[in-house]
Formats: structure tokens, sequence, C-alpha cells
């Protein structure tokens, strides 16, 4: 059965380089394959599902670090701008491009819109590679500071910094934080409103109320008498507190980053002072793009806000740019104080929006685990004390399993999908990494473990399960 599974994928993906994406992956999967998983996805309420249309190339628009865009067309002759991903060293799908998916399509299926935010249409295979079909845009805002746009628009200035502080804070509100912001990754429409994109690096805090230490094995003497006292063997702050040092572009990175993992979403605060810094002083603009690091930069941003007067625009920016991460201004209360100083320019509904989040991170943990057979639920409890894995990442193995059929059929593929995106836990086995992997069997003295060789068959199968579970990862 495994082996079936892996040459139909196989088979079907290698052959997808043309330039059309297939309309629905799912929809052609065999029957007998389909009908001997013996799982049913969990249904879930208000679902608002992907299109999965068909696209047709037209041009390149040009090359990013996590891959290209081009301009594409729909069936009925409507444009798009596709993000197209390179795949990951493995053949899988890369985890920076997991988590952009994740975050956006969370958004779209919780129905979270924001006009300042980008919005994931679709997705879709092009050439062969995954896309993300997004609506297309007249420039980024990086090149409208270059070339002189805002200065001779008038009030787009303001327009932009509603626009730019609004989204953040409807995005800090839904608990996600971005974590690039900076013109490169600020779109402007046609009529200059601008367009937070990139997720790439964002992150979605997850709760604590699903990491089930429990789950997890005792590692080492002290974790077994924490556990034998029945104490937890994950700390109060949880894993998902702390975050990843020095992410993000350096010139536009907060202080408080480069220094620490003990971070959150002030950080966003400080990027977004920066971009809005550039966006009403064009001097300092230029400036800023001369600094080849960090260090100079916060120079120049200390010289410039030292020199900022009273005014309310000058204040909303030194409030942004507090070096200390505890005074800075929060998301509402710089878009509240901008909207007291430009009453005729503020869009209306800037703080309704802000205030109307959602929690995006909609698994069902119960329904799924209670949906998947005594015998998937055995298997996955298998997989996860012998990879070591977070609580974390066992409860998403849970939904992947009852949401997808082939990972229903096949649960180490559900952990590992879970685990490329979910895992913290640095004590845990690296699943991101084949070679890493082979190492850690092999210092944890488990090579001989049976069913081990499907791990390099999850590869071939990861994109058919993305569609399966609709590219719903939260």
């Amino acid at each position: 059965m495994a082996y079936s599974v892996v040459v139909w994928c196989q088979e079907n993906w290698q052959s997808g380089e043309a330039d059309t994406a297939q309309t629905s992956v799912v929809a052609e999967v065999p029957a007998t394959v389909l009908a001997s998983t013996g799982q049913s996805q969990a249904s879930e309420a208000a679902e608002i599902r992907l299109p999965l249309a068909s696209y047709y190339r037209a041009e390149a628009l040009g090359e990013g670090a996590c891959g290209s865009v081009m301009h594409v067309y729909d069936d009925d002759g409507q444009e798009w701008a596709a993000k197209q991903f390179e795949r990951a060293e493995d053949g899988g799908v890369d985890n920076t491009t997991l988590r952009e998916i994740a975050i956006l399509r969370a958004l779209n299926a919780a129905g979270a819109r924001h006009p300042n935010l980008i919005v994931l249409a679709d997705m879709a295979t092009v050439n062969g590679e995954l896309c993300m079909i997004m609506p297309t845009y007249r420039c980024s805002l990086w090149d409208a500071l270059r070339s002189g746009m805002l200065t001779a628009t008038k009030g787009c200035q303001v327009r932009i910094a509603h626009g730019l502080l609004s989204s953040v804070a409807f995005l800090h509100s839904c608990k996600a934080m971005h974590r690039d912001i900076k013109p490169g990754n600020v779109m402007l429409t046609d009529g200059l409103d601008p367009v937070l994109i990139d997720f790439s690096l964002g992150k979605v805090d997850l709760g604590r109320g699903i990491l089930r230490a429990d789950d997890r094995v005792a590692r080492t003497a002290k974790e077994r008498r924490r556990q034998a006292r029945g104490k937890s063997l994950v700390k109060a702050e949880g894993l998902e507190q702390r975050h990843s040092q020095g992410v993000g572009t350096p010139l536009y990175m907060a202080p408080e980053v480069l220094g620490s993992a003990d971070y959150g979403a002030s950080a966003d605060m400080w990027s977004s002072g920066v971009v809005l810094l550039e966006v009403f002083d064009a001097n300092f603009s230029a400036q800023l793009g001369a600094c080849d690091k960090e260090k100079r930069a916060y120079t120049l941003i200390a010289e410039t806000v030292a020199r900022l007067g009273t005014k309310p625009i000058p204040a909303l920016l030194r409030g942004l740019l507090e070096v200390d991460a505890q005074i800075r201004l929060v998301a509402k209360a710089a878009l509240e104080q901008l909207a007291a100083a430009t009453p005729k320019d503020a869009p209306g509904d800037d703080l309704a929006l802000c205030m109307a989040g959602v929690q995006i991170c909609q698994a069902d943990f119960c329904a799924a685990a209670a949906s998947l057979s005594a015998d998937t639920l055995e298997e996955l409890q298998r997989w996860s004390s012998l990879f070591r894995c977070s609580g974390l990442v066992r409860a998403y193995a849970e939904v992947y399993a009852a949401r997808s059929p082939l990972a229903g059929s096949k649960p180490l593929y559900a952990l590992l999908l879970s685990a490329r995106l979910h895992e913290a836990d640095p004590a845990a086995a690296p699943l991101c990494d084949l070679s890493e992997l082979e190492d850690w069997l092999y210092d944890e003295e488990e090579e001989d473990v049976a069913g081990l060789e499907d791990v390099e068959h999850y590869f071939m199968a990861e994109q058919l399960i993305l569609r399966e579970i609709d590219f719903r990862l939260y």
C-alpha cells in the first residue's frame, strides 16, 4: 500500500511540468488509494476552501529570496501574481514556505480579511512548482521611495502610515507577528494604499493549552523525577514564547531581536517606525539605503529621532522608535495617535478593523483525535516517542491525519509535516533534515526501527497531503 501511494505521487508530480496548474489533485487520486485509507476528514464549521483553479504563466516579474514571482492568468482572463517557491534540498516544501502558507491560509479560512494585508487567493502548481496566487499591485513601497513618487503625491504619506499601522494592529489582534516589515514587503495599490506582504518569517501565538507535555517521553533523570512527581516537562513560559534571534532584515530589525530570543510583537512596531520614518523623511530614507551595517543604521536612527520635534507625527515616530520595547508604542495606540493627529485623512474603519482580530488557529484537537482509529493514534504515539516530539507537534499531527486520507493512512507522514512547521524543542529529532536525522538516530542507537524507510518517501507525498488538507496548517 505504501509503495503504491509513493509511486502514484512520483508519477503525478514528475509529470506536472506544464504551465497549467492542476485544478484538484485530490480529485485525481485513484479511488483504490482513497478507499483503502479508511479515514475521513474531520468536519469543520464555516469552512472556506481554496478554489484550486488553473493558471497560465504570462511573464516573470522578479526573483526573491524565497523564489520567483510571475504574472499568471486564470480561465476567466483575470491577472494574478504567482509566487513560485523553490523546493528545499530534501525535495520537500521549505519551512519558511510552509510558515507563510500556514498564516495566510489561516487568515483566509477564518474570514479574517483586512484591506492592507495580502490575500492568499489560491494555491497552484505552475511549471511543476508550488505557487501562491495573489493580487497584483502597482509597485512596492521601496520602489516608490527610490523614485520620489511619495514626495510628488500630496497626502500619500499619511495614507500609507494609516494603512500600515492598521494592518499591523489587526495582525497583532489575531495574535500573529510579521517579523520582517520593510519597504520591500509593502506593496502599493493604484490609489497608493499599502498592502503588507511576505509572511515567510511570520509567527502565530498558538497558546499553551495544547502543549501536552505529558505525551512527551522523559529524556533525562531530572525529567523522569519531575514526571514521577506529576510535574510538567515543559517550562511555564512554553516553547513557543521564545523566538529565533536575529530574524528579519538587519536595517529594520528591532534592537531586542539582535540580542535576545525573548521579544514580542513590539519588534514589529520598531520596524514599522523605521519604514514610516523613511516615508515622512526622504533624506533619512536615502541615508538609510546607504547603510551597510545595522550598527550604522541604529546610529542614524538615533540621530534622526533626536532631531524630531513635538508635533503629532514626529511624536508618533519617536514613540515607535523607543529602544526600550516595554515603553514602545503598541499598534493600536499608534493608530489612535495617528487618527487623532490627522482626522481628515484617517479611514473611518481603521480602529474597528484593528479590534476585529479573530483566533486564526481553529484546529479542533479533541475532534481530530476522536475521529482517528486506535491504531492510528497508537502509531502516532510510537513515532512521537521515538523522535522525542513535543506535545504541540503530536497534536497537529492528529489534526493532519484527520484531515488528509493519505496522512491518515501513513501517520508518520502526518508527524513529519507537523514537525517541519511546529517543532521548537531543540532536543527533538531534526525531522527537517534527513542527513541530520540519520546522525541523530545513530546517536540515539535507533537505526533499525521498522518503517523508517518511509521518511524518504514522505517528500514525494507532501504536496498531495497539503492539497488534501486544503493547505490548512493551523
